[in-house]
C-alpha cells in the first residue's frame, strides 16, 4: 500500500510529507488528529512485514523498548500499533533539527565543547536506556540528532529498531542467534563484530567512542577499508590510530580518554555510560589562564597558578629616620626575627623596590651623621 501526504492512518495520523526512508522502511512527518500535534510516523517496509517474523518483531521491540525509556536524550515514543492493513507504524516526537552526521558533513570535527556536550548527552541517553535493559546496537551519527531545547541544542538518541534487551537485566528474549551480525559495521564493537550473542551495554559505548572519534577528527579510527571483511578484522585486531595525529590541539587527556574507549576488551573499556561521561568531563576540562607577562602560551593541560587578584602582599614596609639631635633609640634585647619566605617570581619586582628604598633611607641616615 503506497503512502500518500493527506492519507489518514490508523484514524488518527494525517500524513504530511515523507522525512525518510530505511532498511526497515520509511517515516513521515504527520499530524496526530486527536492530540493535535506533530509526530513523525515511521512504517515498516511492505517487503520486511512480508514473511519475515524477526524483522517484525524487532519493530515492535523498538516501540516497547524506546517507550520505557524516560529521558529528554532519547526520542519520546507516542504510540504504535498497526494501521487498517495490518502494516506497523510507530509514532514518535518530530524533530526539528539536524542528526550529527549532516552536522558534521557540513561543518567538519567538532570544538572540544561542543564535542563534550553532545557526547556527554549521549551518555546520558545510554544511561538510561541500559538502566531499563535496552541495549541500542546501532549507534553513529545518523542516528544521533541534533535538535533545540531549553537550554539550547540538545542531543537525543534515535532508532532504536535494532535494540535488544540485556538477559541479565531484563526478561524478554533475544532475537538474534551468535554468528548473526547486525547492525552498521564500520560502528560496531569488537565483540558485535564476531558475532558474539552476549552483548552488553559496553558494546554500546565502544560504538559511541567510534562517533566521538569521528566528532573530533572527521576521520574513522581505522584506515579506510573496501569490505566488511576488512572493517571486522581491523576492529578485532588492529591497533586504533591516534586521534592526535589527526589533530594536534586536542589535550593529552581527551587522547587518554578516547583510547579507554576503544580498547578490544570490554572489560578494559569504562564500564557504564556514565562513567564514560564523568571520565569525559575531567578530560575536557580546560583552564583558562591569563597569557604572561611575557607572552608566552598558556599550556592549558598545566595545573593552575597563583590568582594574583588574591595574593597578600603584607603590610608596606615603614623606613624610619631621625632628625640630628634626636637621640639614637636604646638596643633591647635581641629577638630573631622570623625568616622571611622566599619571593615569588610575581613579586619580585615589588621586593627590589623595596629593597632600593631601604637603601636610600640607610644612605639618608648615614649622611646625617
Amino acid at each position: 500500500m503506497e503512502r500518500a501526504a493527506g492519507q489518514v492512518v490508523a484514524g488518527r495520523f494525517r500524513l504530511v510529507s515523507i522525512l525518510g526512508t530505511g532498511g526497515m522502511g520509511a517515516v513521515w512527518a504527520a499530524r496526530h488528529l486527536t492530540l493535535n500535534v506533530d509526530v513523525a510516523v515511521k512504517f515498516i517496509d511492505p517487503a520486511a512485514n512480508a514473511q519475515n517474523e524477526p524483522a517484525l518483531k524487532r519493530f515492535d521491540q523498538e516501540a516497547k523498548a524506546a517507550a520505557a525509556i524516560q529521558s529528554p536524550h532519547i526520542v519520546n515514543i507516542i504510540d504504535y500499533g498497526k494501521d487498517e492493513s495490518g502494516r506497523p507504524y510507530l509514532a514518535m516526537e518530530l524533530l526539528k533539527g539536524e542528526d550529527l552526521d549532516q552536522r558534521l558533513s557540513r561543518d567538519g570535527p567538532l570544538s572540544l565543547e561542543d564535542f563534550r556536550k553532545i557526547i556527554g548527552e549521549a551518555c546520558k541517553g545510554l544511561t538510561a536506556a541500559h538502566s531499563t535493559g535496552v541495549i541500542h546496537r546501532d549507534l553513529k551519527p545518523e542516528n544521533v540528532f541534533l535538535t533545540e531545547g531549553h537550554d539550547g541544542t540538545i542531543a537525543k538518541l534515535l532508532d532504536f529498531g535494532i535494540a535488544r534487551t540485556d538477559p541479565a537485566i531484563s526478561d524478554h528474549g533475544n532475537l538474534t542467534m551468535t554468528g548473526q551480525l547486525i547492525g552498521t559495521p564500520m560502528f560496531m564493537s569488537p565483540e558485535q563484530a564476531l558475532g558474539k550473542r552476549d552483548l552488553d551495554g559496553r558494546s554500546d559505548l565502544y560504538s559511541l567512542a567510534v562517533v566521538a572519534f569521528k566528532c573530533l577528527t572527521g576521520q574513522m579510527p581505522y584506515d579506510e577499508c573496501d569490505t566488511v571483511g576488512e572493517i571486522i578484522v581491523s576492529i578485532t585486531t588492529k591497533v586504533p590510530r591516534d586521534p592526535s595525529n589527526l589533530r594536534k590541539d586536542l589535550p593529552p587527556a581527551v587522547v587518554a580518554w578516547m583510547k579507554k574507549c576503544l580498547e578490544k576488551s570490554r572489560d578494559a573499556r569504562y564500564q557504564t555510560a556514565k562513567e564514560m561521561a564523568d571520565a569525559l568531563e575531567e578530560a575536557c576540562e580546560v583552564r583558562r589562564m591569563a597569557a604572561s607577562f611575557s607572552g608566552m602560551d598558556v599550556d592549558d593541560t598545566m595545573p593552575p597558578g597563583p590568582d594574583f587578584d588574591k595574593i597578600d602582599l603584607g603590610a608596606p614596609k615603614m623606613v624610619m629616620t631621625r632628625s640630628r639631635n634626636s637621640e639614637p633609640p636604646k638596643a633591647g634585647p635581641a629577638r630573631a626575627a622570623p625568616p622571611e619566605p622566599p619571593p615569588t617570581k610575581s613579586r619580585a619586582w615589588l621586593f627590589f623596590l623595596v629593597v632600593l628604598l631601604s637603601a636610600g633611607g640607610v644612605v639618608a641616615w648615614l649622611k646625617l651623621h
